[in-house]
């Protein structure tokens, strides 16, 4: 997996989730691709502190998503479309390179996919349409050249 983490800092990092098990299936699925060389190549040289802010943003991205949609925001509000284009940010900085089409791609696999989905579905139901919508709809508001998001963040 290129993780490269003694047992201990990978039981406080990912708890105690079989990482193997993950990657066996997440390489059957995406091996062959551009973008799985290319997050094996990053993850491969992060360190602890690494790993816990990558998770701490994640967690907080897909927290400030569940917020948005139990407080009704509509997945196409500006509000809600700029956490997408946060999500967007996040897996190109960290991950691999995450254009627009390819954060597309990643919002069907979200919906199709049923343990994908279902990591987000599993923090309260729906919320995989609500992230797969709110994805598709910032990537129209990027391609009709509308407004840009607001977040903007600096590559490591």
């Amino acid at each position: 997996m290129g993780i490269r983490l003694t047992p201990r800092e990978r039981l406080e990092v990912f708890g105690s989730t079989r990482l193997e098990d993950r990657a066996d299936r997440a390489e059957r699925r995406w091996g062959g691709t551009a973008q799985w060389a290319q997050r094996q190549q990053r993850t491969s040289g992060y360190t602890r502190q690494d790993w816990l802010q990558l998770r701490t943003e994640q967690a907080s991205i897909h927290q400030r998503l569940l917020n948005a949609m139990n407080d009704g925001m509509p997945a196409a509000s500006p509000a809600v479309m700029d956490l997408a284009e946060e999500h967007r940010q996040h897996i190109d900085r960290w991950f691999h390179d995450c254009g627009y089409s390819t954060h597309c791609e990643l919002a069907e696999v979200y919906r199709a996919n049923e343990r994908l989905g279902r990591n987000y579905d599993d923090m309260a139901p729906g919320l995989s349409q609500y992230i797969h919508d709110a994805i598709i709809a910032n990537c129209e508001r990027a391609a009709d050249g509308q407004d840009r998001p607001a977040t903007q963040h600096t590559p490591l």
